[in-house]
C-alpha cells in the first residue's frame, strides 16, 4: 500500500520519515543519489504490512516524491494526512474552506466559477468582464416564479398547501433583486408575500413578482454591483489565509511538519 509522508532530514543517505503521529523519523535507506530528495519533502510512502501477534506493523519499502506519483493509490491512516496533499500542491481549497464561504454568503459564482482566478490573480478583470455582460432586462424576462403545491403530512394534518420556487442565481447582488420565496398554508398567519385584502395567493405572487422586476429594472447599477462583488472577495482572501494556516498547523500537530507556509503560498495576500 502507499501512504504520504514527508522526510524529516537525511543523515548518510538514510532518509527519516514521518507519516503519521506515531510514525515518525523512521529510518530508510535511498536507493538513489540523496541528492534527488531534500529535508521536508512530501513523498508517496510505500510499506509493506506485517502481521505480530494480530497486530499489523508496516515496513518502508520505497519512496516516491508526491508529485511524480499518482496520488489515487494513496490511502490515509489518518484524516490529518491529507494536509501534506494540500501543501503539496499548494491547494488549500478544502471542503472546510468552501463551508466557510457558503457560511459568509459568498456567492456561487465565486465558489463554481471564479475561485481559483481569485485565488491565483487579483481576479478583478474576471469579475469586470462577468458585470458588464450582464442584461438586467434579460434575467428579469427569463426569471420563472412557479407556485408549487404540495401535500403537508405532519400529526395526521393531511392539507394541501404550496410554496413559491423562484429562479436563483449565482450571484448574491441578483438575488437580492430578483429572488422571491415564499409560502401558503391556509392554517398559518405567517403566508408570505402578505395577500392584500379580497387577494388570493397566486394574485399576491403575481404582485409581487411584478414589484420586485420593476424595482430590479429601476435600481440595478454595474457599479454597485461590480462593488457588491469586489468586497465579497475582500473576505474570501483572509478566509483564504486562514485555511492555509490551519492546514499548516495541523501538519504540525499531528506530524511535527515544520516548514513555513512559502511566499508562493500565500501570494494572493499581498495583492
Amino acid at each position: 500500500m502507499w501512504t504520504i509522508g514527508y522526510i524529516h532530514y537525511i543523515t548518510n543517505k538514510i532518509a527519516y520519515i514521518t507519516y503519521s503521529h506515531v510514525d515518525q523519523d523512521i529510518p530508510y535507506q535511498l536507493k538513489c543519489d540523496k541528492g534527488l530528495f531534500h529535508a521536508w519533502d512530501i513523498i508517496a510512502v510505500g510499506l509493506q504490512e506485517h502481521i505480530y501477534n494480530g497486530i499489523a506493523n508496516y515496513d518502508i519499502i520505497d519512496i516516491i516524491k508526491i508529485q511524480n506519483f499518482d496520488i489515487s493509490l494513496i490511502e490515509y491512516f489518518y484524516d490529518y494526512q491529507s494536509s501534506l496533499m494540500n501543501i503539496a500542491f499548494n491547494n488549500f481549497v478544502t471542503n472546510s474552506f468552501i463551508n466557510e464561504l457558503k457560511h459568509e454568503g459568498i456567492s456561487e459564482i465565486f465558489i463554481e466559477d471564479f475561485l481559483n482566478k481569485i485565488l491565483n490573480n487579483n481576479g478583478i478583470i474576471y469579475i469586470a468582464s462577468y458585470v458588464e455582460s450582464i442584461s438586467i432586462d434579460k434575467l428579469v424576462n427569463e426569471r420563472k416564479i412557479v407556485i408549487e403545491e404540495y401535500e403537508y403530512d405532519k400529526n395526521g394534518d393531511h392539507s394541501y398547501r404550496c410554496r413559491i420556487n423562484c429562479t436563483k442565481y449565482k450571484d448574491s447582488y441578483l438575488n437580492s433583486l430578483l429572488y422571491v420565496y415564499g409560502s401558503y398554508s391556509p392554517t398559518c398567519c405567517n403566508n408570505s408575500p402578505k395577500q392584500l385584502p379580497n387577494e388570493t395567493y397566486s394574485q399576491a405572487v403575481k404582485r409581487i413578482e411584478e414589484e420586485t422586476k420593476q424595482q430590479a429594472l429601476k435600481r440595478y447599477c454595474k457599479y454597485e454591483h461590480l462593488l457588491h462583488l469586489l468586497k465579497e472577495c475582500l473576505i474570501i482572501r483572509p478566509l483564504y489565509k486562514q485555511e492555509i494556516e490551519k492546514i499548516y498547523n495541523i501538519a504540525f500537530k499531528y506530524m511535527k511538519y515544520n516548514k513555513s507556509c512559502s511566499q508562493k503560498d500565500i501570494q494572493i495576500l499581498g495583492r
